[in-house]
């Protein structure tokens, strides 16, 4: 519940530039053939790494999916496909739960239409008892 989802577009141009000065030491054939403004302008979905790492932390919960820079030239990321196997467990735990309610509701409504058979009885118990009285 602490993870909130944004939309936000990417500046892959920026990103790209920033990759390349850090690369820059290295020996580097690196390019990449893309269109700069059809990808930044790509809306997208997703967490900001930092607030994933604090919501993990909160909870004592050890995520793996957070990749945390090594240097201040690096940028926080998320392996999203780490995200598939908590979800899938807090979904198996959610339907033990739900299951878990339905039998309640399903007991109460047992009990509710029980008591409404004896609202019936024992009202028509009064109209009786009110006859045998006029009588």
């Amino acid at each position: 519940m602490r993870l909130r989802p944004i939309t936000y577009q990417f500046d892959v141009k920026r990103f790209d530039e920033n990759l390349r000065s850090s690369l820059s030491d290295k020996k580097n054939d690196y390019t990449i053939e893309v269109s700069y403004k059809e990808a930044s302008a790509i809306r997208r979905t997703g967490f900001i790494a930092q607030e994933v790492e604090k919501a993990a932390s909160e909870s004592g919960y050890d995520f793996s999916g957070i990749n945390k820079p090594k240097s201040e030239k690096e940028y926080y990321g998320l392996s999203y496909e780490s995200f598939v196997v908590p979800l899938v467990k807090a979904m198996q735990e959610q339907q033990q739960i739900i299951e878990s309610l339905q039998g309640q509701i399903n007991e109460l409504k047992k009990e509710n239409e029980r008591l409404n058979n004896l609202e019936i009885q024992l009202s028509e118990l009064k109209k009786m008892v009110e006859k045998l009285s006029a009588k």
